[in-house]
């Protein structure tokens, strides 16, 4: 038995349940029915087009490793990955992208594709650390207590640039380190290093794309409740939790991530049940909406173009 799996899950659930239970019912139900609702489905729309960005995104990538694309065939593996990511702990969208990819097209190496995955990782972490960044300069709240966090993906930065910056001679150093699944390790670093510096540029453009786009949601649904919370403290909160939800903890960041925006909402002076309202109209997005898009791209690819 995986104790260590089942204190995560403990956590997790109990994480959700507190935020509920402390929140009084009238007022949720009464903050969400306040929500306007052009704005909200203004929100949805906009969210949409982080696909094309994606898409875009991941057709460039698996060119780099030799696999031509049609943006539709990206677009199917994405939304299926991010519906796992969603679905299923582990990040399970991410670590089983080859099988995906496999699904639409004929993969001849998992690790070279396991290798533009943690590339186009990569990106999205830089993207989002820049937003964080920029976000300091403009916000005017505590964030000691995300210290540790920020430190974390700082750390998981300065390596994986150290990787794709290193020459040849370095890399056959490291996999020299590695006894077990070398083979498969050499495969993940030359996936990981084979996009050129432009490609390299356009990606981290549509990883831009796709975080601001977010942040500029998170800050619609905010008007849509008539929060008084500005673009950069909602860029601030919505990028950790990003982040949070990258973590292998539970599905989708269930519990951890909804406890963090609240958390940071209500540190800048949102009223614990708008907080609350916010993330939910933010998780129906960013979570559900995605979780239901790449199950019915799954169950009916064949049909689609």
């Amino acid at each position: 038995m995986n104790w260590k799996k089942i204190a995560k899950n403990i956590t997790a659930i109990a994480l959700l349940v507190a935020l509920f239970v402390l929140v009084d019912p009238q007022e949720l139900a009464g903050s969400l029915s306040g929500a306007d609702p052009v704005l909200y489905l203004t929100g949805v729309t906009l969210f949409l087009t982080t696909y094309i960005a994606a898409a875009l995104r991941w057709q460039r990538l698996s060119r780099s490793i030799g696999y031509d694309l049609s943006i539709g065939d990206a677009f199917k593996i994405i939304a299926v990955s991010y519906s796992f990511n969603k679905l299923f702990p582990g990040n399970a969208g991410d670590v089983g992208r080859s099988k995906i990819f496999e699904q639409f097209h004929d993969v001849e190496n998992h690790g070279n594709v396991l290798g533009i995955v943690a590339l186009e990782r990569y990106l999205g972490i830089v993207s989002l650390l820049g937003i964080i960044g920029v976000a300091f300069l403009f916000i005017d709240f505590p964030v000691e207590a995300l210290g540790w966090i920020l430190s974390l993906f700082a750390g998981i930065l300065v390596a994986f640039s150290f990787l794709l910056l290193m020459d040849e001679g370095f890399i056959e150093k490291i996999k020299a380190l590695v006894p077990i699944g070398s083979g498969f390790v050499s495969d993940l670093l030359k996936g990981y290093r084979s996009s050129s510096r432009r490609d390299v540029t356009v990606n981290l453009i549509y990883s831009l794309y796709i975080r601001l786009t977010e942040a500029l949601v998170f800050y619609i649904l905010i008007l849509a409740l008539t929060l008084e919370t500005g673009f950069w403290e909602g860029a601030f909160v919505t990028s950790i939790m990003s982040l949070v939800s990258g973590l292998p903890i539970s599905p989708g960041g269930l519990g951890p991530v909804d406890a963090t925006g609240t958390g940071l909402l209500v540190v800048a002076g949102v009223t614990y049940s708008s907080a609350l309202s916010l993330v939910i109209l933010q998780r129906s997005v960013g979570l559900v909406l995605m979780a239901v898009i790449g199950a019915l791209v799954y169950l009916l690819h064949e049909y689609l173009l």
